[in-house]
């Protein structure tokens, strides 16, 4: 839901979203062509991989779109869409789609709340940060091992329990032991190569992507001011792309998260005042004459 103090949104919601949709049937596409061509031995694995992974950023803005019913900008005789391709998307990029909007929603409930915003990531630092992405995999993976669950979890810094205990979640812990069953499958079988360049890799990487680019950079954990707890980043010239917007203009989405990424380029123009007035930090070439609006 928006804030109540404007009705600026209004152009951009209450109807259906399609270059959003035209941008999802990409993704599907960039997947499918990837793992298709890899197979066949069209193109080396390596390409194949970073296409998968490309792919998987497509899509995850398509789940997140889907959890915020940009697709069919609320309106109930489209909200079928909003779960298609919210699961769809989920299935492919191996990111189960209900849990995933439930705490999504509650991150924007909460965002930069210590204790309460599931995606609250303390390190002020990259090394610090990168550091965290990798013992915060080892132990979600370790978490499945119930002997590693019941013993080991409690002795974990609290802010990294309680990370654990938003994302405590059957379906979650099913999703990841699927992807490390069916790895394991394909070097038991001799396919090794493909499970882990069209599977693990693009796995791997898109969960780092997502934790640098959508929960560390784009937030300022600690505070609940709206204006506050969030900063746009600024690349000109590549977020005319739909899903390159939703990191650049992250302060505007969380502002009006009923807006589609689609349309924040141009919310943030509209909006530039109240962004200058309440000093929204803005990092990056965000002067207003350079750019075509």
């Amino acid at each position: 839901m928006d804030y109540p103090h404007t009705n600026t949104t209004k152009k951009y919601t209450n109807k259906f979203c399609k270059p959003l949709l035209v941008e999802w049937f990409a993704g599907l596409l960039f997947y499918f062509l990837a793992v298709a061509l890899t197979i066949g031995g069209s193109i080396p694995l390596a390409i194949g991989s970073i296409t998968i992974c490309l792919s998987y950023f497509i899509l995850f803005n398509s789940m997140h779109a889907a959890a915020h019913r940009h697709f069919s900008g609320g309106l109930s005789k489209y909200l079928w869409v909003d779960k298609t391709i919210g699961k769809t998307s989920g299935v492919l990029t191996q990111i189960p789609y209900k849990p995933f909007a439930n705490l999504h929603i509650e991150h924007h409930k909460n965002t930069g709340t210590f204790g309460s915003d599931p995606d609250f990531i303390p390190f002020p630092s990259f090394r610090l940060m990168n550091r965290y992405y990798f013992l915060s995999y080892l132990i979600q993976v370790g978490s499945i091992i119930p002997i590693f669950n019941k013993y080991m979890i409690k002795r974990l810094p609290k802010f990294v329990r309680q990370r654990l205990e938003f994302r405590k979640n059957k379906t979650i812990d099913r999703q990841l032991g699927i992807t490390l069953l069916v790895v394991l499958t394909t070097v038991v079988t001799g396919y090794g190569s493909y499970g882990l360049w069209l599977i693990y890799f693009p796995f791997l990487l898109q969960r780092y992507v997502l934790m640098v680019l959508f929960m560390w950079l784009p937030h300022v954990s600690g505070s609940s001011d709206r204006y506050k707890n969030t900063r746009s980043l600024i690349t000109p010239l590549i977020n005319r792309v739909s899903f390159i917007k939703l990191v650049d203009f992250h302060t505007e989405h969380h502002l009006y998260p009923s807006v589609p990424s689609s349309y924040l380029r141009k919310l943030h123009f509209e909006i530039l005042d109240e962004l200058e007035e309440n000093k929204v930090v803005i990092l990056g070439r965000f002067n207003r004459k350079p750019w075509k609006r």
